[in-house]
């Protein structure tokens, strides 16, 4: 059983289609040199980037089984467990859940791992 809404895991993919699209446009619309010239702030520290914060801040609003729920299907979705092993994903989740869900805004395209 999933213990997360399906409207709040599209939300968290919504964000982090926001945050994917930025990436984006850094990596296909300018090369590094003229990047690292004209690039926004909020890219380069994604800390300060509003969409990574709210992203952030919804996931930490989350309750535990929610979390561990998220970071499950984000597990899944990269590949390192396959989705009949769902069970053991939520294990090792619920095990390391106090530092996992804090990377998943982190984690190179995030929203993939998620749809």
């Amino acid at each position: 059983m999933l213990d997360i809404n399906p409207e709040k895991v599209r939300q968290v993919i919504t964000e982090a289609r926001m945050l994917d699209a930025k990436e984006d446009v850094t990596d296909s619309a300018f090369d590094e040199e003229e990047f690292e010239d004209t690039a926004p702030e909020t890219l380069e520290n994604p800390e300060q980037d509003p969409v990574y914060e709210e992203l952030r801040e919804f996931i930490r609003s989350l309750d535990e089984d929610e979390q561990i729920a998220l970071v499950a299907l984000a597990w899944i979705g990269r590949g390192t467990y396959e989705a009949s092993a769902f069970d053991l994903a939520i294990a090792e989740a619920r095990r390391a859940h106090k530092r996992s869900y804090r990377r998943i805004p982190a984690r190179p395209a995030p929203s993939g791992q998620l749809s």
